[in-house]
């Protein structure tokens, strides 16, 4: 990138909605949180600026090693939609999460807080801890 270094608070890489990079984190043990999105959803937009996209929600993030995938839904990708369609659902916003080792995904609420993207990491350390 141009202008040097990066500022600390810009946004941890999100990726494009690609179905073997997905596999492949799953594969592998990676947890992978996807962002179903569209330009014209106003939900989507402010959960972006509001959760998503903050500085304090993006270091849990990196920190975790969460591979995050943005599915843009803007002009209806067909690839997306199938997506959209196996999880049941047919409109945005849609957020996937799949916690580390799991192919599963948790379907979290539409309307985001950073509380509950804490939480999920969280949940996750706690039923670590108990493993071993």
């Amino acid at each position: 990138m141009e202008g040097g270094e990066q500022p600390a608070e810009m946004a941890y890489d999100w990726h494009r909605y690609d179905k073997a990079l997905l596999t492949e984190a799953l594969d592998n043990g990676r947890p992978v949180f996807i962002d179903y999105t569209a330009a014209w959803c106003i939900t989507c937009q402010v959960n972006k600026k509001l959760v998503l996209d903050t500085p304090s929600v993006q270091a849990l993030f990196k920190k975790n090693n969460v591979l995050l995938i943005r599915a843009d839904w803007t002009r209806y990708n067909p690839e997306i939609t199938q997506a959209l369609q196996n999880l049941g659902r047919n409109s945005v916003p849609v957020y996937a999460w799949y916690p580390a080792g799991e192919k599963k995904p948790e379907l979290l609420p539409p309307l985001l807080q950073e509380s509950l993207i804490a939480a999920l990491f969280s949940k996750h350390l706690t039923v670590n801890s108990e493993d071993g």
